[in-house]
């Protein structure tokens, strides 16, 4: 919400303010059994690098450790599937095989899978 005052349009900012707080809302009732971890918490495009003919295309490292803290490790999920979301034509159900391959290989619990 901090940001939302750069919002100039005011129906839109008071509508990110409510969703946030909703959200807020929720994830704090889930915040007491949600496991943490040392998360990196900034997976996205600029830090991640993969040779170009690597196909599929995968990740080969990860860069930029420098704000790695201690938070709830669904957070690192929910944070790289929100970088997905800038990409033109992604739409927040392409982002069901990424939460699928991730649980596949560190299950969600149900109160991850509800706070995501």
């Amino acid at each position: 919400t901090k940001l939302a005052g750069h919002i100039d349009e005011p129906d839109r900012r008071t509508a990110v303010r409510a969703a946030t707080a909703e959200a807020w809302a929720h994830v704090q009732k889930l915040a007491a059994v949600l496991p943490s971890q040392a998360v990196h918490l900034d997976l996205a495009d600029d830090n991640l690098v993969r040779r170009p003919d690597t196909r599929p295309p995968m990740p080969d490292g990860v860069i930029d450790f420098g704000d790695v803290t201690t938070s709830w490790a669904v957070g690192e999920l929910a944070v790289s599937l929100s970088s997905m979301l800038h990409h033109d034509g992604i739409e927040p159900h392409h982002l069901l095989p990424a939460v699928r391959a991730f649980h596949d290989v560190r299950p969600l619990s149900p109160e991850e899978a509800e706070a995501l």
